[in-house]
């Protein structure tokens, strides 16, 4: 699980993560870019603390929030998408 929260004022965004490893996606000026955060699986371990941590925003910045499903669907070949340079081609097509 991912959780964000925009503050539209201060352009600032900020994600906790709980072992979701589909980390969301910046698209700023053409260019592709993870945003990590790090945190164990969510449920793993009672008492578990999550750390925020927070990005500054631009106007025209995209941010993408993707289900683990997209990353981990595999081609003919079984290569996973995440494994292949799809990802970063894609934001191409898709905002172009």
């Amino acid at each position: 699980m991912v959780i964000g929260l925009i503050n539209g004022v201060a352009k600032k965004l900020t994600l906790a993560n709980a072992g979701h490893h589909a980390h969301p996606q910046l698209l700023r000026n053409g260019q592709l870019t993870p945003l990590l955060a790090k945190g164990m699986p969510l449920g793993m371990m009672a008492g578990i603390s999550y750390r925020e941590i927070a990005f500054q925003l631009q106007s025209g910045d995209v941010v993408v929030f993707m289900t683990d499903g997209i990353i981990e669907a595999k081609d003919s070949e079984g290569v996973e998408y995440q494994d292949t340079a799809r990802l970063h081609r894609s934001h191409h097509e898709i905002f172009a």
